[in-house]
């Protein structure tokens, strides 16, 4: 279903994907970012190991938190609420 949607949205033109991505918009004015996933996720868990090493190499802080299992969002809220309010703390205050 994902894949049809996706490209329906680009009107099957996958060129348009690379760009929209949020890998290729880290700059240096990015501002700070929290990831959060399950390593068996729908997006895979090595994607946000690419995403943090983009914002570290553009000197982006970034806090990242890859949990077991394909827990997806709310599944995973328990674990990652405190880390969350923490990086909104630091950077938000």
């Amino acid at each position: 279903y994902y894949m049809w949607l996706v490209r329906n949205l680009v009107g099957g033109d996958l060129t348009l994907l690379p760009p929209a991505t949020p890998i290729h918009r880290v700059s240096t004015t990015t501002g700070p970012m929290f990831l959060a996933s399950s390593l068996n996720e729908l997006v895979p868990g090595k994607e946000v190991g690419l995403m943090a090493s983009a914002l570290i190499a553009a000197g982006v802080p970034v806090d990242a938190m890859v949990l077991q299992g394909s827990r997806h969002g709310e599944g995973y809220m328990v674990d990652a609420l405190a880390p969350s309010l923490a990086f909104l703390e630091r950077y938000v205050g």
